[in-house]
């Protein structure tokens, strides 16, 4: 429900602006960010590149965001080099990962490790995490569980992913996933794709940023990232050899060996295959094909 999914929204970067050099949140609190280094916007993805030295982006600091209790992180990213072992912040506000204020939502391509940061060390992790393709939804959520702790969940595609809690020190020590502690506020600027500093740079695309003062639910979770529109071919096409995706990905595809096209449909128009003897389809961008049913519909 859309009404639902803006209740306890306290920013939202759509990052999808197409110029200038500041995002607008579109939550109620007008937030208005300002893009560092020299990013660009990507109009047709409606999104932010990022290039992983310097570019990130800075909302002033409000006291909308300092979270202690429930909260969600949540984004879209497209990551640009599957290889490179670096974790990079895609939302923070935490200076170092061994910082006791603040928090973070952080990515290693190389490891594919996808992690949450709160107080001091405390991690949330989700292991086997691969983002090396095309455009991923993201998402941490913290959730009371009474006695001022809380349980972590990641989230990716609208399916959960967490893997383990881990308080690390000396020895790190592996945290019941119901034990997570209360995050501590602090007066860091918000940041998308760096840390306040700059730092732990992301490389790569990055669009619809969200922070929640509540944990979405997984119902939540998989509406925002899970269950929209991926692919939407209409086959109304009346020449050519491109079948339009009409969804907002844009993933477009490709009539093959000469399927008539303009035919009429139950609905509009249509197209015809033929009866096997060639080879008539509609060929699909490999980045499109589904691989996980889980939530296939």
């Amino acid at each position: 429900d859309a009404v639902e999914l803006y209740t306890s929204l306290v920013a939202h970067y759509q990052l999808a602006d197409g110029s200038g050099t500041q995002a607008v949140d579109t939550s109620v609190y007008n937030n208005t960010a300002a893009l560092n280094g020299d990013p660009a916007w990507v109009p047709a993805d409606g999104a932010l590149e990022l290039d992983g030295t310097g570019d990130y982006v800075t909302a002033p600091s409000g006291d909308q965001y300092d979270l202690d209790s429930e909260v969600t992180l949540a984004a879209w990213v497209k990551v640009a080099d599957p290889d490179e072992n670096k974790y990079m912040r895609l939302v923070s506000r935490k200076t170092s990962w061994t910082s006791t204020e603040g928090y973070e939502l952080e990515y290693n391509p190389s490891l594919n490790r996808l992690t949450f940061g709160g107080k001091d060390r405390q991690q949330i992790a989700a292991f086997n995490v691969n983002l090396s393709s095309n455009w991923h939804h993201v998402a941490a959520t913290l959730t009371s569980v009474g006695n001022g702790k809380y349980r972590g969940r990641l989230y990716v595609d609208g399916a959960e992913r967490t893997t383990n809690i881990t308080a690390w020190s000396a020895n790190p020590t592996t945290m019941s996933v119901d034990n997570f502690d209360q995050l501590v506020p602090n007066y860091n600027a918000l940041c998308v794709g760096a840390n306040p500093s700059g730092g732990d740079a992301f490389n790569g695309q990055i669009r619809d940023v969200r922070l929640y003062r509540r944990a979405l639910s997984s119902d939540e979770l998989f509406e925002l990232g899970g269950s929209g529109l991926r692919l939407h071919l209409k086959l109304d096409e009346t020449a050519g050899t491109l079948a339009a995706d009409s969804s907002s990905f844009s993933f477009n595809a490709t009539y093959e060996d000469n399927p008539l096209l303009a035919q009429e449909g139950i609905i509009g128009t249509a197209i015809t295959l033929d009866d096997g003897s060639d080879f008539d389809r509609v060929d699909v961008p490999a980045e499109r094909r589904f691989t996980d049913f889980d939530n296939f519909k």
